[in-house]
């Protein structure tokens, strides 16, 4: 099954992220927004991951959430990846120091199980949409660029690993286990 490690934002947040989605499609780019629902902040893709190795997942991130204290986070300002000259992803930004640590102690748990070591430093961000082709991908920028205010707040009390089931309609995801801090 094809899992990855998330922090769940909360619903809401959903109505600003929902409205810079609108925006983003009124480009008329070849884009597919997330549904603002499921948007979240992936800590670690795992990739496919059998039953058995499922709870040892889960055993690796209750290690990593140990004397970890719940913290404040902020969403605010907006990017792409992988460049913008090249726009695969858009994404909404999240600020809170917590999210750095964390993330380098499942990564830490989940290389200690065999996962491969992420190559890239861990930005802090939710993807709220994936772009298909280039098409209007400048008017896309703009729209990132003149985006920049504040979406909102949470408290990150969770770690979550989910299952994600690609469908025609787009990914489908349960959760697998909830780990608290």
């Amino acid at each position: 099954m094809r899992c990855f490690v998330s922090v769940d934002l909360p619903p809401e947040l959903s109505g600003r992220i929902r409205e810079f989605q609108e925006e983003l499609v009124s480009t008329g780019a070849d884009l597919n927004a997330v549904d603002p629902m499921t948007v979240h902040l992936t800590l670690k893709f795992l990739g496919e991951v059998d039953e058995g190795t499922a709870s040892e997942v889960e055993e690796g991130l209750k290690r990593a959430a140990e004397n970890v204290e719940a913290f404040g986070a902020e969403f605010r300002g907006t990017g792409v990846f992988p460049s913008r000259d090249y726009v695969r992803v858009v994404w909404v930004g999240a600020e809170g120091e917590g999210f750095v640590e964390l993330a380098s102690r499942v990564e830490d748990e989940m290389a200690g199980l065999g996962f491969e070591r992420e190559g890239r430093k861990f930005v802090p961000h939710a993807t709220v949409a994936r772009m298909r082709s280039g098409r209007a991908r400048d008017r896309v920028l703009d729209v990132v660029d003149s985006y920049g205010g504040r979406f909102g707040e949470m408290e990150v009390e969770e770690l979550r690993l989910k299952r994600s089931v690609l469908t025609p309609e787009g990914p489908e995801y349960s959760d697998l286990a909830v780990v608290p801090l």
